[in-house]
């Protein structure tokens, strides 16, 4: 239970609002203790220094003819006159002896007990901290009695501590009371504010638990206010977009990769197996059995190379061989490779180079990419079409442009065209032997070179396949 957060953060809190309260406290115990005994230091020093004055101020009394005599301090009203309650005075002569005592002293004696500590003090007096057996711990001052040089003795003012005791052990236990109620209530409010707080991401953990690989449409679209745990959750549902966005191409990968492998492999085992039995009887038909099973093994291996290749740039272990490129010759020797296919579908292919341009690049990859984008045009470009390849610079990019007159593409399907095995008509890309793989491989080809691709169509007028590459360093014009 304890390696819960909540438990956590509700132990953090008393824990720490606990030692608050005992910083405070420990704050508030040694003010009391200092306040309590410089009250008890001052009321014996005060009554000491004011038993010193009465005895030398001649307004005291007068026991002979000259003014300023000192009374008798062995007088008991002397002592009488400054004692009070857990306040004792001891008066001795000049030679140590006894002579006036509060009355509660008349078993004790002010100098004996245990001396704890000796305090300081200012003046001629001493300061002592002493633990008389019967009346417990005690501040104890000692003045000389001195008047114009002679001796006339000393005056101990003691005052008993029990005062503060009592207050500092009254303290103690409001303490103890208030640590105690502190902490409790500190786990009750910890745990009722941590309940809160994680109430979110008990629902967020509630709702994972229930999300499967049939359920990705699940979302928490938790409401609240703009704190971590709402935008823990919106980036738990943008998490959820993307997997359901994932899951679903990969159902569509999988069920269009096992489509296109069966239909190959059916007519491969569909061929061989008429030519077993008998179908093919001459030398040529055997021919065109082997022509045809040799032509479906060619598909297969094309798009096992195709799917290899992404699957490779997907992990990130295709890695381009980058160098300086002259780009319009890659254009020259592209357009002389696919001139015969042109020829023979009566589409006229011309290439248009503006600007001889440089690019770091890849060159195989650059030609790739120049071989899907015709090819792909050449296949949906009617007989008597036409196809432009243009070449030029604009500022710091290179502009390859191929633009064909052929039967376009919906506006519903433009934003797919570069997802793997889509097509806009299947049975006609598949009568052309396309699999949908080859504009995906010129769209990772084209980012890979730090460039975008770019698509415009009109249905039945043609479509224009725009790519924009960064060019080299040094072909860039200077500003």
């Amino acid at each position: 239970m304890f390696k819960t957060i909540r438990w956590k953060l509700t132990l953090w809190y008393a824990g720490l609002l606990v030692i608050i309260l005992i910083i405070l406290g420990f704050a508030l115990y040694q003010a009391l203790r200092h306040s309590l005994m410089s009250e008890a230091i001052d009321t014996v020093v005060t009554r000491a220094q004011q038993i010193s004055s009465f005895i030398e101020t001649p307004e005291a009394g007068v026991t002979s003819e000259r003014e300023g005599t000192f009374i008798d301090i062995s007088d008991p009203d002397l002592v009488k006159k400054f004692s009070s309650e857990s306040i004792y005075i001891e008066i001795r002569d000049g030679e140590g002896v006894l002579v006036n005592h509060s009355f509660l002293l008349r078993e004790h004696h002010l100098n004996g007990g245990t001396l704890v500590s000796k305090l300081k003090t200012t003046g001629p007096g001493t300061l002592e901290l002493r633990h008389l057996s019967e009346l417990g711990r005690m501040i104890v001052y000692t003045l000389p009695l001195m008047r114009e040089g002679q001796n006339l003795g000393t005056v101990k003012v003691g005052r008993s501590l029990k005062f503060m005791d009592s207050a500092l052990d009254r303290l103690q236990l409001l303490l103890l009371f208030l640590f105690g109620g502190g902490f409790l209530l500190a786990v009750g409010v910890g745990t009722a504010l941590a309940k809160a707080a994680l109430s979110p991401i008990d629902h967020i953990t509630k709702t994972a638990r229930q999300i499967g690989a049939e359920g990705l449409n699940q979302r928490l679209n938790l409401k609240g206010p703009e704190d971590e745990v709402t935008r823990l959750a919106d980036a738990f549902d943008e998490m959820l977009d993307r997997l359901e966005t994932a899951f679903q191409r990969e159902r569509r990968f999988t069920a269009d990769v096992s489509h296109e492998l069966r239909t190959p492999l059916t007519i491969i085992k569909g061929t061989a197996e008429v030519a077993r039995r008998g179908g093919a009887k001459s030398p040529g038909e055997y021919r065109e059995v082997l022509q045809s099973i040799e032509s479906e093994a060619d598909r297969m291996t094309k798009i096992t190379k195709s799917l290899l290749t992404l699957a490779r740039a997907d992990a990130g272990q295709l890695r381009l061989k980058m160098g300086k490129v002259d780009l319009d010759e890659i254009v020259e020797e592209v357009q002389e490779e696919l001139a015969s296919l042109a020829e023979q579908k009566g589409i006229d292919l011309k290439t248009k180079i503006v600007t001889p341009v440089e690019i770091e690049g890849d060159e195989g990859r650059l030609k790739r990419l120049l071989s899907n984008l015709l090819e792909n045009a050449l296949k949906y470009t009617p007989n008597r079409g036409q196809i432009v390849l243009t070449l030029e610079r604009d500022n710091h990019w290179v502009k390859l442009t191929v633009a064909d007159t052929g039967v376009g593409i919906p506006d519903r399907d433009l934003p797919h065209i570069f997802e793997r095995f889509y097509r806009v008509d299947r049975a006609r890309s598949r009568e052309e032997g396309g699999a949908g793989l080859g504009l995906s491989i010129v769209k990772w080809i084209v980012l890979a070179h730090g460039g975008h691709i770019e698509v415009a169509s009109r249905l039945g007028r043609g479509t224009t396949f725009t790519v924009w590459l960064p060019l080299a360093e040094r072909s860039k014009p200077k500003d």
